[in-house]
């Protein structure tokens, strides 16, 4: 089984991607909070996703600390759903490739208004 760390989640997205389970736009929006919170761990934490997941709160916190005249704290509450889904995904699909093969991802498109 291979290393679960951070760059980890990032082949996932990268794979998912390629494989058409995520769209280029939910790619980019799993990437994001990805690189905010990739300076705040530590190394510890990145080269644990379970550490990274069980500290993810008080990465939060740090980073609302740090970034509350430029991001709200909405907007970083979505940011932290959007790793605890990735990771649920990857836990799911992304530590074996035939998983990640019968996976079934629903794509919705949005109508027009």
């Amino acid at each position: 089984m291979a290393e679960n760390n951070l760059n980890t989640l990032f082949d996932f997205i990268d794979r998912a991607q390629k494989d058409r389970k995520y769209l280029p736009n939910v790619a980019t929006n799993f990437r994001t909070p990805l690189r905010l919170i990739e300076k705040e761990l530590s190394d510890e934490e990145k080269n644990s996703i379970n550490l990274m997941k069980s500290h993810l709160e008080e990465i939060f916190h740090v980073i609302y600390a740090k970034t509350s005249n430029t991001l709200s704290a909405s907007s970083l509450e979505v940011y932290k759903k959007r790793i605890l889904q990735l990771i649920g995904d990857f836990e799911k699909y992304g530590q074996d490739s035939s998983t990640m093969a019968s996976w079934d991802r629903k794509i919705s498109a949005r109508r027009p208004k």
